[in-house]
């Protein structure tokens, strides 16, 4: 009650209606291309079961790390709170010089992290485990072999908690029973993040969150994961040792939620770079609004073989807290390439 009471006390100052970050907003794109995301109503209500039943659990193992946060660095639950509206505040600023001036978030503010956690985690979170449940029952080569894979090795980048791994666990999982060994790597510019990811998959582990779909796959396999500070705009990105060796050993890398932030510009320099520096046959999946086509039009390294917009919209409705904090709807261009 006490985040919903300090809620409250903030509404009146500021709505969320100002934020426009293409999570809730609406955005042209052509459809060139692309499968739309209509599903019949048989498909909607298989969606329904298998994407919206874990959202409030996740939400909680989510606000458990908040409030892990909070009294490590001794945060009031109104300061998280107040975060959150900042957060918004700027996002909202930033889309209106196209993030050209834009001077990112300072994650390495603890009420920062908290703000990401709670208002967009979850909603992130099952955007990428649809995506990628919808990935993995499709005939695709590349992506047919990750599932027969005993050891898999994942780098998110920009990843911050980790929560696109988590997505990305809870789709697999129902496709795969091969795996017994992970490696995951969040790759982030603010290393306020490090150690995040590892304690987020020791409370799945826990009896509290063993409802949870991926809770039962990291009790019975070997997980590893690992931080590296890196900015991937940098153009001596060759330098950063950790991160290449990272990216020529990785089956897997996700670009979730990262270049919508950044200028065109710098959204071209991130992909060169990450897609120059993975290694031959590795899968990037691409999860972002808008989809910077130009950008990987201009790299010939890396083949598209599956592209498709998507929306996820979050169950919020058994969790005043969450319906009050959380972003409702998520939406973003779901691309996967694999390296040639």
């Amino acid at each position: 009650m006490a985040m919903a009471n300090a809620f409250y006390q903030y509404r009146t100052t500021l709505s969320s209606k100002n934020e426009t970050s293409g999570e809730e907003s609406s955005e042209e794109e052509s459809a060139e291309g692309e499968s739309s995301d209509e599903e019949s109503s048989e498909e909607c209500l298989e969606s329904f079961r298998r994407f919206f039943r874990e959202d409030v659990t996740v939400f909680q193992l989510y606000k458990r790390q908040v409030r892990e946060i909070k009294k490590l660095h001794g945060i009031r639950t109104s300061e998280s709170i107040e975060a959150v509206f900042s957060m918004i505040r700027t996002i909202s600023k930033g889309h209106k010089h196209s993030f050209q001036r834009f001077s990112g978030l300072d994650f390495n503010e603890p009420r920062n992290r908290c703000a990401y956690l709670l208002r967009y985690a979850t909603c992130h979170t099952g955007l990428v485990r649809k995506a990628m449940w919808n990935i993995f029952q499709r005939e695709l080569l590349f992506v047919d072999k990750l599932k027969n894979k005993d050891e898999l090795n994942i780098v998110s980048l920009g990843g911050g908690p980790g929560n696109d791994i988590l997505g990305f666990c809870s789709a697999l999982q129902e496709f795969s029973n091969c795996v017994t060994s992970f490696d995951f790597t969040v790759v982030d510019i603010k290393d306020g993040w490090s150690g995040i990811l590892d304690s987020l998959i020791q409370k799945t582990k826990s009896s509290e969150f063993e409802s949870l779909s991926f809770s039962k796959m990291f009790k019975n396999v070997n997980v590893s994961s690992s931080f590296i500070l890196a900015d991937l705009i940098d153009k001596r990105i060759s330098e950063n040792e950790d991160l290449t060796n990272a990216l020529n050993a990785a089956d897997v890398v996700l670009m979730v939620k990262l270049t919508s932030f950044h200028s065109t510009k710098a959204k071209s320099q991130i992909v060169t770079n990450v897609c120059e520096a993975m290694r031959k046959r590795c899968i990037l999946v691409f999860i972002d609004c808008p989809y910077p086509k130009e950008c990987f039009q201009s790299v010939s390294c890396v083949r598209k073989i599956y592209k498709k917009k998507l929306k996820y919209q979050f169950d919020s409705s058994s969790c005043p807290v969450s319906k009050i904090l959380n972003i409702k709807k998520s939406r973003a261009t779901v691309a996967v390439f694999v390296k040639v």
